[in-house]
């Protein structure tokens, strides 16, 4: 269920995408009106996702996990029948969708943490991340397809979620006990557990991640197209490539985590990563750039089930999703920033070095892996050293 309901939750972008202009040409909005459309929607889910994390830690993931889906699948029951003839509306109800994307998404990954133990968490983390990115791609080819029947076809497809919601608040069980502690205790928690060895090297590679992966994706295809002389269509089968070996680094982790720790295989992730942004960074050869993105897309994939592993293991169980929730929070972060810097950036440098700065920063981050080594034994079968006798 944390699978089928964190594929039903992404509908809320990739989904509707396509669908965006058919939108401005009905109600006959600018760029920037459009844009709300997103926002309206990315800000709730960003401002939310702590406390949502902190609720689902003192009344279980149940009631939150259910009442997040349950919300958002009702916006999307209401959203094309309300707003059809009114821009406000729909934006107003994308609010509250956004409200119940917040818990939803993140506590995946906590209900996984809640479930398994070692490489098998890994591996589970692994067929999360397979399952989000072939809905990432599935997902705006079928709402351009339904676009052709209507503006709002694809928006109805979000009521998907509400029979989940609605069957997880009906059958689902918490697996954890968890205290009836205030969420005040459970804020002040997550304020002192920055000291907690690990936990700010968690939230750093989870931010550091995923400000390299937006900043690929907001201005790769400018680079590559304008100063390299490509076609569009090489700069998108070069960011496809990459996030389809992202699939394959995923679905493999559960395999790393039983030949050595996991923390040797992030910070190898990280240089790798770092090392091709360098050539991304100055080659324009389509036929170079296609085995890099193999490389780097595979790194991703791999350091992104790797953290959120260690997160969901991290801690103990009554405080699992706030720690998640406020990883969510830092790797939004790194979301917003990445395209915002990188654009003033280039007010003063060329792309290709902003790209080449990305690229020693990642690499500098590989020291920053080290406190995880703690974590190691919660997701890496524990591999004997020669001449040491085990203990079955």
């Amino acid at each position: 269920m944390a699978h089928l309901g964190g594929m039903a939750v992404i509908t809320g972008v990739q989904l509707i995408s396509p669908a965006l202009p058919a939108l401005a040409e009905r109600f006959v909005l600018t760029e920037s009106e459009v844009s709300l459309v997103i926002s309206v929607y990315l800000i709730p889910a960003a401002l939310a996702s702590i406390p949502a994390g902190l609720l689902a830690d003192r009344f279980g993931r149940r009631w939150v996990f259910g009442a997040g889906l349950t919300l958002f699948g009702l916006a999307g029951l209401f959203l094309p029948l309300v707003a059809q003839g009114s821009f406000g509306a729909l934006l107003v109800i994308r609010f509250f969708q956004g409200l119940g994307f917040a818990p939803a998404f993140p506590l995946t990954i906590t209900i996984l943490g809640d479930l398994y133990r070692g490489p098998q968490l890994v591996s589970a983390q692994g067929r999360r991340s397979v399952l989000m990115s072939v809905a990432d791609g599935a997902y705006p080819i079928l709402g351009g397809i339904l676009v052709g029947l209507s503006w709002m076809a694809p928006w109805y497809l979000q009521i998907v979620a509400l029979p989940f919601g609605l069957l997880v608040l009906l059958t689902f069980k918490d697996w954890v006990p968890l205290r009836r502690r205030g969420v005040m205790s459970g804020l002040v928690w997550l304020w002192r557990s920055t000291r907690l060895k690990g936990t700010m090297s968690l939230h750093y590679v989870g931010f550091i991640r995923f400000f390299v992966k937006f900043g690929l994706l907001s201005y790769l295809p400018l680079l590559l197209v304008v100063s390299r002389d490509m076609t569009a269509a090489q700069a998108g089968l070069i960011l496809g490539t990459a996030a389809l070996c992202g699939t394959l680094g995923a679905a493999i982790s559960g395999a790393l985590a039983q030949v050595g720790p996991g923390s040797r295989w992030v910070a190898l992730a990280i240089v790798l990563q770092g090392v091709t942004l360098v050539v991304i960074a100055y080659v324009g050869d389509v036929w170079i750039l296609m085995p890099v993105a193999v490389v780097y897309g595979l790194g991703d994939g791999v350091l992104g089930t790797f953290v959120n592993s260690y997160l969901a293991t991290a801690t103990d169980p009554e405080h699992r999703a706030s720690l998640v929730a406020a990883n969510g929070a830092i790797k939004n972060l790194g979301k917003l920033l990445a395209p915002i810097l990188l654009g003033l950036a280039v007010l003063w440098i060329p792309l290709s070095a902003a790209f080449a700065i990305m690229a020693v920063s990642m690499v500098l981050s590989a020291p920053a892996v080290r406190p995880l080594r703690v974590y190691d034994d919660r997701v890496s079968k524990r591999i004997p050293k020669p001449g040491k006798a085990t203990m079955e």
